[in-house]
């Protein structure tokens, strides 16, 4: 697995309270802060911190070290796992709600309209993720898929969108994709009859997290497929049972993950496109043929 944490994730606060007096004054800035401001501050950058608390950025990173994490970002991911956990649904539209009306209302020398706002924003978090995402880790799991037997895409519940926007168009390149969804025809567990050896499951999944995907994760497992995961914590159930984790931090905006996830599904799609495209023309044609026979579209 590509999880690797030393320190014990289960309660930040109380190894905050109990270290602070240990801390130089500097350090023990940045544990009030955390401690004080909860759930606000389980997005924030070390440099964003740092400039709150009007210490050096490296003060952060050397607080999370006293703390016993490896670095800033085992410290946020314990400070997400801690706080967004706890969200129930009702406080999580609470809480985004009032995420989006501050930062919409947030002064800015441009003036920028709503619109502006938001679409600057999406394009600060997409280009996050050229820091977020390893590009060894990137290729290693383009490797794993392209050699797969099969490829088993899994989202539920708030990540069906997510798993439909993979799914779809990976099945046009590569024809042993399945995509495993909740249908009145078979159960979750029909679905997963071939599913074994050779195979990756590539799953989706954020806080709160679906049960029955992590059942699916430990079946996989248990009958020897390889498990890819998109998840919002390197600690998350999902991520301490994959083999390649893609970390993306969800936004707990009333629109939840917006356009991060999705550009990062098309990077992986685009990479297996290179490697399998040759394929695709031949495969759209005879599905052309389909949909005339059938009358699938409409021409008016």
């Amino acid at each position: 697995m590509t999880t690797n944490h030393t320190a014990n994730h289960s309660d930040i606060e109380t190894r905050m309270r109990t270290a602070y007096g240990n801390l130089s004054k500097s350090q023990q800035q940045v544990t009030e802060f955390l401690l004080s401001h909860g759930i606000d501050v389980v997005y924030l950058s070390a440099a964003r911190i740092a400039k709150l608390v009007q210490v050096n950025r490296s003060t952060v990173v050397r607080t999370a070290q006293a703390l016993g994490y490896e670095g800033f970002p085992d410290m946020q991911a314990a400070l997400q796992a801690h706080f967004l956990s706890r969200l129930s649904s009702v406080e999580r539209f609470q809480y985004g709600s009032r995420q989006l009306i501050e930062e919409m209302h947030e002064p800015r020398d441009d003036g920028d309209s709503l619109l502006h706002r938001v679409i600057h924003s999406e394009i600060e978090h997409i280009e996050n993720l050229l820091q977020s995402i390893n590009h060894e880790n990137f290729e290693q799991i383009i490797d794993m898929l392209a050699s797969a037997r099969r490829i088993y895409v899994i989202g539920l519940r708030a990540s069906t969108p997510l798993a439909l926007h993979l799914a779809i168009p990976l099945r046009l390149i590569r024809h042993n994709c399945t995509l495993i969804a909740y249908n009145s025809a078979d159960g979750l567990s029909d679905q997963l009859e071939a599913l074994g050896e050779g195979d990756v499951l590539f799953a989706i999944t954020y806080s709160r997290y679906a049960r029955d995907t992590i059942k699916v994760m430990d079946y996989a497992r248990s009958v020897g497929a390889k498990i890819v995961v998109l998840t919002d914590n390197p600690i998350s159930p999902a991520a301490t049972r994959a083999d390649r984790v893609f970390v993306v931090p969800f936004r707990v905006w009333l629109y939840g993950n917006a356009a991060a996830p999705y550009v990062l599904l098309n990077a992986i799609f685009s990479a297996l496109f290179l490697r399998f495209g040759d394929h695709v023309p031949e495969r759209l044609e005879k599905l052309e043929q389909i949909y005339d026979q059938l009358e699938t579209f409409t021409d008016e």
